[in-house]
This record gives structure tokens, sequence and C-alpha cells, in this order.
């Protein structure tokens, strides 16, 4: 009988930590997911552009909310042979440039971060890593859309009501993420792919 209950343990736990996390964008539909809840933001391009770091690629979409506000959503994924070499929180610290990066929140691979940024403004960005090759970002929601849209993915998140967060208004100061040659390759935030040596 015991047996029966640790091994029913061991299995939830493996079952809640294999739950799917996942940020999708297509054609003005941004969904976000947690395991079986799912929430869909439909928004309107408003730019699009991407930077080749040869090593690195940064596809960027700036999109408008129903709300007014500009988020937005950033999706980087490596070169086949490369990774991200330092964890989320750091990655977030040194594109942004920022004093600090918090971690307030935390479900299967989708993370909400408090980002300080250097002149002080605090900025709400969502972060989604399962993987070593793909780091996906949205940012620019104020504390009510975040509470809003993690409430929504899981019911049993706590909200917060910290200083409120600065949004985007103009398309033309939206993107706030400074990725660069010297970060990418000397920093470095990402590395060879270290393949593991076969038997």
């Amino acid at each position: 009988m015991l047996k029966k209950i640790i091994l029913t343990l061991v299995t939830i736990l493996f079952l809640n930590s294999c739950a799917i996390s996942k940020i999708n964008y297509n054609q003005n539909r941004l969904t976000l997911q947690i395991g079986e809840k799912s929430l869909l933001l439909n928004t309107i391009l408003v730019h699009k552009s991407i930077n080749n770091f040869s090593s690195l690629f940064i596809y960027k979409n700036i999109l408008r909310l129903k709300e007014g506000n500009i988020i937005v959503y950033e999706d980087a994924k490596t070169d086949l042979s490369y990774e991200f070499s330092p964890p989320t929180t750091t990655i977030l610290r040194v594109v942004f440039e920022a004093r600090s990066a918090v971690m307030i929140y935390a479900n299967s691979n989708l993370y909400a971060f408090r980002v300080t940024l250097n002149n002080g403004n605090i900025l709400n960005v969502i972060a989604q890593q399962d993987e070593t090759q793909s780091l996906q970002l949205i940012y620019g929601m104020s504390n009510k859309q975040l509470n809003a849209t993690l409430q929504q993915l899981d019911p049993n998140v706590q909200t917060f009501s910290y200083r409120e967060a600065m949004t985007l208004s103009s398309t033309s100061d939206a993107s706030l993420t400074k990725w660069d040659t010297r970060k990418v390759h000397f920093y470095p935030l990402v590395i060879p792919l270290s393949f593991s040596p076969g038997l």
C-alpha cells in the first residue's frame, strides 16, 4: 500500500514537472500556454525585424494590444551548433543592460520577471525557456495586464502590487533589449554546443 502511494506521488510530481509551457506568435495571435491552460492575445502587428549575429537570430515583433499599449515579443534562437550559456535571469540583466532582474513567478519553464532598468523604470517581462537554444520574451505589460495574464494561465498564482511597471506607447522607443555582437560572442551569451562523447 505504501509503495502504491509513493509511486502515485512520484508520478504526479513527474507529470507536473513535464507540463508544457510555450509562447507562440502567428498572424497577430499571441498564445501563452501552461499545461492545459492557454491564453490568446489578439494583437496588431506594428513592426517586425530580424537581427542576425551568425550564432544567434532575434525575431522581434512590436505588437499593439486592444488596451492600446504596445508590447514586444522577441524570439531568440541560436544556431544549431550553439546554445545559451548563462541562466535566464542573467541574460535579461545583460540584454536590457539592467540594474537587476528579479523572478516573481515560475511554472513549467514560463517565468515572470521585474526588470529594473538603468534609468530606474520597472519593466514586466515574461520569459519562456525550456531548452538551451531558444528564449522567448514578452515585455511592456502593465501590472494589471501581467496579473490578469498569469491568473488566466494559473488560477493559483498570487497577484502582486509592486510599484507600477512602465508601459510602452510609442513604436520608436518600444524595443528595449540591446542585443549586440559584443554581448552575444564576447560576454558570451551563447557558446558552442557541447556534445557528449559517444560510447
